[in-house]
């Protein structure tokens, strides 16, 4: 299995493991989060079946269980799953240095990075934690995305699963989510802890990783693996 003992890490307030310099993206990295139900992938734990028939009340929608599968693989295997890169994510992985630098400068702190933290059978990858209540997440949209953002003002609700996610794993107050494309203003926005919202995340998540646990024992009694 997994043996990460050997990275440097802090304990947050809530008892959760910051992981210290671990690049992300790093086969590393990609190690300490295998198994893990992380907060970039809350949103799939989050959907509902299509069908609303009754007998269908209750169950894992498709995407919810193919993450599950995902992760009682890693689990299995000791292999994380082979992920993917687009030329959107190498930009952005390119340009965060600066952007973190940009940041702050207009914010007046410091940004303090860390490569992944784990609350027990969960995860998330914050791009830094500002003071003692907060953190930053940076993103790259591509202009026809950035731009109704810039002109809304608003925290985009496609990011709230994955920020509200990260504020539970971390036990923080209030995440700025900063997005950005070179040659177009920074769209920076506050968003502060929805306990309603992360009540409901946490019922989902318990369900989502007796899920997991339980096809991992299913296929552990299933025979024995191939050579």
């Amino acid at each position: 299995m997994f043996d990460f003992t050997h990275l440097p890490t802090i304990t947050l307030p809530n008892g959760a493991l910051a992981f210290q310099g671990l690049e992300q993206g790093t086969h590393e990295w990609l190690q300490v989060r295998a198994g893990v139900a992380t907060a970039s992938r809350f949103k799939d734990v989050l959907t509902q079946p299509q069908s609303k028939a009754d007998k269908d009340a209750g169950k894992p929608s498709k995407t919810s269980l193919t993450y599950a599968y995902e992760l009682a693989g890693e689990i299995l295997t000791g292999e994380p799953a082979e992920g993917f890169s687009t030329v959107h994510t190498r930009r952005g992985q390119e340009l965060e240095p600066q952007l973190r630098a940009d940041y702050e400068m207009l914010a007046d702190t410091d940004v303090q990075q860390v490569g992944f933290v784990k609350r027990d059978r969960f995860g998330a990858s914050p791009d830094g934690l500002v003071g003692s209540d907060g953190l930053v997440e940076f993103k790259t949209h591509l202009p026809k995305l950035l731009i109704p953002m810039l002109l809304d003002g608003e925290f985009p609700e496609e990011h709230k699963a994955q920020t509200q996610g990260q504020l539970w794993v971390t036990g923080r107050q209030w995440v700025d989510l900063c997005a950005y494309y070179p040659g177009l203003p920074l769209f920076k926005v506050r968003a502060y802890r929805d306990e309603e919202f992360i009540a409901v995340l946490e019922q989902r998540l318990a369900a989502f990783d007796a899920l997991v646990s339980d096809t991992v024992a299913r296929i552990q009694a299933y025979g024995q693996p191939v050579a």
